[in-house]
């Protein structure tokens, strides 16, 4: 019995010379012309990530009166009977609640200090972010031992 060896498939000529054009097509078709310029008309941009969104801007509080308390302490007081008495005081900002203020902003509050014989006594603040500057002693005088002194907020707004 006679043995033939049949040709191995990628051997036949019916199968070299379509896998060679296939290969040449594909070589044409991947950019083998390193050679060309891309002009910017056909170039396309490339996929950027999506971008984030900008965190939204802070939201800051308006200072109105009623977020503040100014405290008055009796720090020396020097009576003189019926002529009445001279009295220094010291005063301080108390902050009722928790206004939220842009602490880029300067604002002035403008109190007055009750008790005086001559009248109330007009005096400022200035207030940014939580700090505020301002207070301090003072020298009133009073009609009599019995005064009561006290301290009433009159307006606040930006400086």
């Amino acid at each position: 019995m006679s043995t033939t060896n049949p040709t191995p498939w990628f051997k036949r000529k019916r199968f070299v010379i379509p896998a060679a054009i296939a290969a040449v097509a594909l070589a044409v078709a991947c950019g083998s012309a390193p050679d060309k310029p891309i002009k910017a008309a056909d170039a396309k941009p490339a996929a950027t990530a999506a971008k984030p969104a900008d965190p939204p801007a802070p939201s800051y509080d308006e200072p109105t009166a009623k977020d503040y308390r100014v405290n008055v302490k009796v720090t020396r007081k020097q009576c003189f009977g019926s002529a009445g008495c001279n009295v220094t005081v010291k005063t301080s900002l108390t902050v009722i609640g928790s206004p939220n203020l842009d602490p880029a902003k300067t604002y002035e509050l403008i109190y007055e200090i009750l008790g005086d014989e001559d009248g109330p006594v007009v005096d400022s603040m200035e207030i940014q972010g939580d700090q505020y500057s301002g207070a301090g002693e003072r020298h009133i005088s009073t009609s009599s031992s019995a005064t009561r002194i006290s301290a009433r907020i009159t307006d606040i707004s930006e400086s």
